[in-house]
């Protein structure tokens, strides 16, 4: 698979993240880091254990990180359950529909790193 159908597959922009990430080779790199990452397991772990605390710092983080490689939905979904959190005091609506979404796009992503 390509750079550019990687991107056009997880919602993002090549062209934006080669501006950032430099080349192909540095994109790559990066993306297989990704999969090493925890802060998406541990932001759905935080969200089960109603720790909203935990769940904002790792959607923060996972929003970062998913925005810098060019993972742009998934980025978005994880921030916006950042600023579902963002008090980090219940009651905080329980975001079923934005939990289901970053599921399915970490999934997109974590299968398209690794047919690259």
């Amino acid at each position: 698979m390509t750079l550019q159908a990687f991107y056009e597959l997880v919602g993002g922009n090549y062209e934006e993240s080669m501006r950032r990430l430099m080349n192909d080779a540095i994109a790559r790199k990066f993306l297989v880091k990704f999969l090493d990452a925890d802060d998406y397991p541990k932001m759905m772990e935080a969200f089960e254990n109603k720790d909203f605390e935990a769940a904002f710092r790792h959607a923060h983080n996972l929003k970062g990180v998913a925005l810098n490689l060019g993972l742009n939905a998934l980025g978005n979904t994880a921030g916006e359950l950042c600023e579902t959190v963002r008090s980090r005091q219940e009651p905080v609506p329980y975001p079923d529909d934005l939990l289901a979404k970053a599921r399915s796009e970490y999934e997109t992503a974590v299968e398209a790193i690794r047919q690259l």
